[in-house]
């Protein structure tokens, strides 16, 4: 009998994926608890979690992240756990606190079978000396003792109980990553994978400090909505993007952001992609909007911008009831090809060199049905002891384009401004979805700061974690939702939804932080 090789299976199970639509290939394909540990031979596993509690004005960070067992022994910062608090809003006044630890071992302990009722994969992180992180189907806790202060014996006591998980769908609740059960089955072929356990549990949180003299002091303690996701692969890609906001029930418009009576009905957005090999970028993109009719929606001719030209009218009542849409590859793959080929232009100019600019922008023309094009530069400087000098320059332009679907990007990150905007354009056959993600720099005063405060984050690198992203809670993200309706024998692109989302969480990594 001739053995099948595993890739074939996995091959096929990605081709049934995207040949049919994800109500059938579910059916096709068996299930698999993707939040789980996964094998050793994984280049690394990194599990985050975002707690949200408006109320108080806070943010809470907490990520486990270890590098796989392939990785060649004496590397430093193998293991990596991060904590850290940081306030949102002007009228907080929680201190902002952070934590890095490069523990030597981080255990992922499996020892009982999937739950028979959930599917389930019941699993602790456990880090000595530090804690645990227990994820059990119903339930998951985080029991901390992070070190801290001069003495030995002061510590953080950090206690962290969720609950009502919201997983990404109702229907497939183990289908909890963006890009597919089947996509996520191939794990030796795709160089990075994105599962989402849950877009809105509910969190208790109590912290406190632990002197040297052995007596605890209430710091932080509250109710707040978190967001529990995973990543895992063969390595980082050289440069990403992410982002995750929170929005209130839609089902209550009184309920605040940080409250969690209903947060299965509360709105979301969580969006991971960047740079794959050679250019190629490809992101994936989830919004969920469980609400009720609003108002009336604008439909927009397609072949121009939503602020060219937008007529009121009525959508279709079905579009009315809720969104639960996820962008993912091949839709959302960008291709990009060298223009002209082989054919750099030059121009020499006088240049005085004196600071480096530390943004990286990478824009385009977003027009609906044009392709974009990334103009880049490379710079030879010649200087004689720091007197201005001839700077040549070598222009050279790239066309990128989604030949599957309708995929357009643009970034801008400064750290030392407080500025990041991130805006994206996606399209397939009848769904239409544009992002603006930015930043917010406010004005100097005597409750907050002059700019927001970017959270410098380490990520798996094959030689250890390193600060390679930046990561800002004071976001605001603008969501607007089309689809595609024949009016008259003539297509056109009914606005559903316009939404806003603040406090959102913003990242840019590798080269879209322009640290690479």
């Amino acid at each position: 009998m001739v053995a099948i090789p595993r890739s074939f299976w996995e091959f096929s199970a990605t081709v049934a994926d995207l040949l049919f639509p994800q109500w059938l290939s579910t059916r096709l394909l068996a299930q698999k608890d993707q939040y789980a540990p996964h094998p050793s031979y994984v280049g690394f596993e990194g599990w985050y979690t975002r707690i949200q509690d408006e109320s108080a004005g806070l943010s809470i960070i907490l990520i486990f992240c270890s590098l796989g067992d392939s990785t060649p022994l004496g590397t430093p910062r193998k293991h990596y756990f991060h904590f850290s608090v940081t306030p949102i809003g002007d009228s907080s006044t929680i201190e902002p606190v952070e934590f890095h630890l490069f523990p030597d071992d981080l255990q992922h302990i499996v020892d009982s079978p999937p739950d028979s009722e959930t599917g389930l994969q019941p699993y602790t992180l456990n880090i000595p000396n530090i804690g645990s992180f227990t994820v059990e189907p119903k339930s998951q806790r985080y029991n901390l003792t992070v070190p801290c202060g001069e003495s030995a014996s002061e510590h953080w006591k950090v206690s962290i109980d969720i609950t009502d998980r919201v997983p990404l769908s109702q229907e497939h609740p183990l289908l909890s990553t963006p890009h597919s059960m089947a996509l996520s089955r191939l794990e030796t072929i795709l160089p990075l994978h994105w599962a989402i356990f849950s877009t809105g549990s509910k969190a208790n949180y109590d912290v406190k400090h632990i002197g040297a003299d052995g007596v605890g002091s209430e710091v932080f303690g509250g109710t707040g909505v978190a967001h529990m996701e995973k990543n895992w692969g063969a390595s980082f890609p050289t440069g990403w993007t992410w982002c995750q906001a929170f929005g209130a029930s839609s089902h209550d418009p009184a309920q605040t952001l940080g409250d969690h009576r209903d947060n299965a009905t509360r709105d979301c957005v969580a969006i991971a992609g960047g740079v794959l090999a050679l250019g190629q970028k490809a992101y994936l993109i989830h919004y969920k909007d469980s609400g009720d009719a609003r108002r009336d929606e604008r439909s927009i001719h397609p072949s121009y911008s939503a602020k060219d030209h937008e007529s009121t009218e009525k959508s279709d009542p079905n579009d009315k009831q809720h969104i639960n849409w996820t962008f993912r590859p091949l839709w959302t793959l960008i291709l990009a090809l060298p223009y002209p080929v082989g054919i750099p232009r030059f121009k020499i100019s006088r240049k005085n060199l004196v600071e480096k600019n530390p943004s990286l922008s990478n824009t385009f023309d977003s027009s609906a049905g044009r392709g974009s094009t990334t103009v880049s530069t490379l710079t030879f400087n010649f200087s004689v002891l720091g007197l201005p000098a001839l700077s040549l320059m070598i222009p050279y332009a790239v066309i990128q384009f989604s030949p599957f679907g309708s995929m357009h990007e643009t970034f801008t990150y400064d750290e030392r401004s407080g500025f990041g905007r991130l805006r994206l354009a996606a399209a397939t056959l009848n769904r239409r979805i544009l992002i603006d993600a930015r930043s917010e720099s406010r004005p100097a005063t005597l409750t907050s700061q002059v700019q927001p405060r970017w959270l410098a984050l380490h990520c798996p690198m094959p030689g250890g974690h390193a600060t390679h992203a930046y990561e800002t809670f004071t976001a605001r993200a603008t969501i607007r939702a089309y689809r595609r309706q024949w009016r008259f024998g003539w297509p056109r692109w009914v606005e559903i939804r316009n939404a806003e989302f603040e406090h959102a969480a913003l990242e840019f990594g590798g080269l879209y932080a322009a640290i690479a």
